[in-house]
């Protein structure tokens, strides 16, 4: 067997230093013995024909020894082939082993979205200078006309893109950049302990290994304090009933991926704070019968600041309303309004 480690270790498949250990056992000669070994390390595997002619990229010798050390000239997939002379140089088969990744690149971690939450609508720019409207629900879209009025992110694509219902993406509408400012750093949650995320990942070279998922009570990616880090067993979403998410409490999201060859990306998303009061009223609405475009029209009115919330952002509130003979039933169902 040849390994992809030195003698006694466990076999290695990813890993991200470039020193490439190899080690054989088993080749054996009841005749003559066995005098030497030939060995190459490629990016494929080998066979007698070809192993004295490799590339730049990989490498070759002859050794008494059960084990060779080299160092790669680049990431990639190697795999070490060793062939045994006898005291005849009559050689045996040609025996490569199963290859070792080398990835020195993080894995990515992208599309981020949590159930229950809710943000005030504004505008962010990435790093290229695109700038994006996101949504309520955390969905982003074009918005070129606003960069006077964004704030530049790092990370723009962990908020996911807004799809119509098609699969294609939204292309973004002309906004009215009046309408809003900069995105605000808090979001709300609308749910009392409990958290529930998903979110893609991806790495290219050796696969994830595994995601974690921790809170904290401050930005610090290292020691989340609420929860601690917790293994998703590779799986990119996490649900968990917390009983310290009560109303009020303000906390990060801490998401780690980790790939094969132990990289790992951290994100820390952030502040989230719960909120499932309603909002509440002072005043009242005024109702009055007018004609608009000839036509005889009900109007509701009340002040700008009749409605307001008592412990989150005014600029979440949305405006529903409905008409009916009485204040229990209602002969239009309710409709969407922004002022």
């Amino acid at each position: 067997h040849v390994h992809d480690s030195l003698p006694g270790e466990t076999d290695t498949d990813y890993q991200q230093d470039v020193i490439i250990h190899a080690s054989w056992e088993g080749f054996f000669d009841r005749e003559s013995g066995v005098m030497f070994y030939l060995v190459t390390v490629a990016e494929e595997c080998l066979n007698l024909g070809n192993m004295a002619s490799v590339g730049n990229s990989s490498f070759v010798t002859n050794t008494t020894s059960t084990y060779v050390t080299w160092e790669a000239p680049h990431p990639g997939t190697y795999y070490s082939t060793v062939v045994a002379f006898n005291r005849a140089l009559e050689p045996s088969q040609p025996i490569c082993s199963d290859g070792v990744t080398i990835d020195n690149s993080p894995p990515m971690l992208r599309e981020v979205l949590v159930d229950n939450v809710r943000l005030k609508p504004g505008l962010v720019r990435d790093g290229e200078g695109n700038v994006w409207m996101v949504d309520r629900n955390g969905y982003r879209q074009p918005a070129p006309l606003c960069r006077n009025v964004s704030r530049e992110v790092e990370d723009i694509e962990l908020w996911p893109l807004l799809q119509l219902p098609n699969g294609t993406v939204h292309p973004g509408n002309e906004t009215d950049c009046q309408l809003y400012q900069e995105l605000s750093t808090r979001t709300y949650m609308t749910e009392e302990n409990l958290l529930s995320l998903r979110w893609n990942g991806e790495d290219q070279e050796s696969d994830i290994y595994d995601y974690e998922v921790g809170m904290s009570s401050t930005e610090s990616p290292d020691l989340p304090d609420i929860l601690q880090f917790t293994s998703t067993n590779a799986h990119p979403h996490f649900t968990t009933y917390h009983p310290n998410l009560g109303q009020g409490k303000q906390f990060y999201l801490v998401i780690k991926a980790i790939n094969r060859a132990q990289m790992f990306t951290t994100k820390v998303l952030g502040p989230y704070i719960v909120d499932v009061t309603p909002p509440a009223f002072a005043g009242q609405i005024d109702v009055t019968l007018e004609e608009h475009d000839g036509e005889q029209m009900l109007v509701g009115r009340w002040e700008c600041d009749a409605f307001y919330e008592t412990d989150g952002d005014d600029a979440l509130l949305l405006f529903e309303f409905a008409v009916g003979h009485s204040p229990e039933f209602r002969t239009a169902p309710f409709h969407t309004t922004t002022s």
